[in-house]
């Protein structure tokens, strides 16, 4: 039996359920019948148990109107939740939905090899802030321990700079729109 079945064992199956549906889908806001009906765990007992997590600061609320929303937090127990239940958290992918979140991209470039610590990302587009851009590269080093630099091209520039042959084949494409 390993560490997982171990935890599986100890801890309530509901809650096991409930966070698995939260660490399945890491950026998404989720109302609470929603996360009742995906977890398939009673509407009270989400309620009571989305109620534990927010207090161990692994679930963020927040109230619009007279709704609340629920979206796991980004700290270093969610990364190390996910890890032990093996929802890895790419850094990549959650810097190009947040990125993709605030303006039209068209595509995001890795540029060089995969790093644990560290990528080179080319991000396409047009009227994207540079600023705006370093904030959620500074939020996934905090959250992740990973850092992202970046260079933001047009299309054109980044077709112009193939058609020179300056990096053509180190470039991985990691979005698309």
């Amino acid at each position: 039996m390993d560490g997982v079945e171990v935890l599986e064992k100890l801890i309530e199956k509901k809650l096991l359920l409930l966070i698995k549906t939260i660490l399945s889908e890491p950026n998404k806001e989720f109302y609470l019948q929603e996360l009742s009906e995906k977890s398939k765990v009673p509407i009270a007992t989400t309620f009571r148990l989305l109620n534990k997590l927010i207090e161990l600061k692994l679930i963020e609320e927040r109230k619009i109107s007279r709704f609340t929303i629920y979206k796991l937090s980004k700290n270093k127990e969610i990364e190390f939740l996910s890890k032990l239940f093996k929802f890895e958290i790419d850094p990549i992918k959650e810097f190009s939905d947040l990125v993709n979140a605030k303006f039209a991209i068209s595509s995001i470039y890795r540029q060089g090899e995969k790093s644990d610590k560290k990528s080179n990302l080319v991000i396409l587009g047009y009227d994207i802030e540079a600023n705006q851009i370093s904030e959620i590269a500074k939020e996934i080093k905090v959250n992740y321990n990973y850092l992202i630099n970046f260079i933001i091209l047009t299309p054109e520039q980044f077709k112009q700079m193939e058609n020179m042959g300056i990096n053509t084949n180190k470039h991985h494409l990691i979005y698309n729109s």
